[in-house]
């Protein structure tokens, strides 16, 4: 009895699935917010651990932003798409200490976070499971090539409160231009027309390779950002 009414279950789901195909160009604008941090052994940790010294750097998560449009192409329940994205990583230092030379020394200390902004070129596969004529779930997987751009660094700490952006020479000799991120998303698409759906999915971005330049073995450090947002917009049919 469980058997035949777990296989009714699958038979519908597919019969569901299949009265819903489409085959058809779209665009999906979407904006994203979320959280973001590094996985790795970036600068001062990489080095202290080096000498043979544990070190916490006590890096904390900061709240970054992602905005893009994918253009793609539906057949039937598979997708493939492409598009381009604008996105946030960073993280915060709360653990910082500065001594600045002088007689005395200067001593500082407090927190920095550091925000680097990604340009990115995705390219997607996802398959859309339809859950009724209105609801309908489409897990999604791709890779995407990234362009580094900047990095902006806020300084909270005793003397110094404000915004810099580090200088192109100074970004170029610490980090790669170009990177590539591994992205996964959960699509949860309601219908509003034939040709119009609005959508909510979850979306992680991981960094694969090492956005760091090493220019000395001994003293390798590595840098992998991730983020997880919270991205909404819409499903244009074309």
């Amino acid at each position: 009895m469980k058997l035949k009414f777990v296989l009714g279950m699958l038979s519908a789901l597919f019969v569901l699935n299949n009265s819903y195909a489409r085959n058809e160009f779209y665009l999906k604008p979407y904006v994203g917010a979320g959280i973001s941090n590094i996985t790795g052994d970036a600068g001062e940790r990489s080095y202290l651990k080096m000498m043979g010294r544990d070190y916490d750097t006590k890096l904390q998560s900061i709240y970054t932003f992602s905005a893009g449009v994918e253009m793609g192409y539906q057949v039937n329940k598979l997708r493939v798409s492409t598009g381009v994205q604008y996105l946030q990583t960073g993280n915060q230092n709360n653990d910082v200490l500065l001594i600045f030379e002088g007689q005395p020394p200067v001593r500082d200390s407090g927190s920095i976070s550091l925000r680097f902004s990604h340009l990115l070129v995705p390219v997607n596969i996802g398959y859309e499971i339809s859950i009724s004529k209105k609801f309908s779930i489409t897990p999604q997987t791709g890779f995407a090539v990234s362009y580094n751009m900047k990095r902006v660094d806020d300084w909270n700490t005793n003397l110094d409160k404000e915004k810099t952006r580090i200088n192109q020479g100074t970004f170029t000799n610490l980090y790669q231009p170009i990177s590539v991120f591994s992205i996964t998303s959960f699509n949860l698409e309601y219908s509003l027309v034939k040709k119009l759906r609005l959508f909510v999915a979850p979306t992680f971005y991981y960094m694969l390779t090492n956005m760091d330049v090493v220019r000395n073995p001994a003293f390798k450090t590595t840098e992998h950002p991730y983020a997880l947002h919270l991205s909404a917009g819409c499903y244009v049919g074309l």
